[in-house]
């Protein structure tokens, strides 16, 4: 106890602070950006940044996405669909993704580069889409910092 009968602890105790909100806003491509970005991208983050723009899905779920998730649907020859798992959807839930012409394009693209994932670089499944690739580009382009590019997905569907 102190000289005003208060009790000290010997140390203080952990505190498990509240998830802070992502507060950065996002900004949708126009057309004349995302072909500026595009122009400046490599290849293997151009496929990846189509793929994003064309079917709205978040870096994670591209950067994870796999063969073994593609599920065939035999009336539907020309249809490529997938199915990414649930734990790597912010939500949770299983998201289904039905590609495009667009992106099925892309993935026909990408088809044979790797055994298990559908992006990867020299070989390598990729881990960011956001990396020095693409922040080089995005300056090159003279665009301002993007965080994402899902706002364009966005942008696009209402459009």
């Amino acid at each position: 106890m102190d000289e005003f009968g208060l009790t000290w602890l010997n140390s203080a105790p952990k505190i498990k602070l509240l998830p802070e909100p992502d507060l950065r806003k996002p900004y949708p491509l126009s057309w004349d950006e995302q072909h500026k970005l595009f122009q400046q991208l490599p290849n293997h983050l151009k496929n990846m940044a189509l793929f994003a723009v064309n079917t709205g899905c978040r870096d994670r779920e591209i950067c994870e996405l796999r063969w073994d998730w593609e599920i065939q649907i035999p009336e539907l020859p020309h249809i490529i669909v997938f199915i990414v798992p649930g734990e790597l959807v912010k939500n949770g839930e299983e998201r289904l993704i039905v590609c495009n012409e667009t992106v099925r394009e892309v993935i026909e693209g990408e088809r044979g580069k790797h055994p298990t994932h559908v992006f990867s670089f020299k070989g390598r499944p990729l881990s960011r889409m956001l990396s020095t690739g693409w922040r080089q580009a995005r300056e090159k382009a003279k665009l301002p910092a993007l965080h994402q590019i899902r706002g364009h997905f966005n942008q696009l569907s209402i459009n």
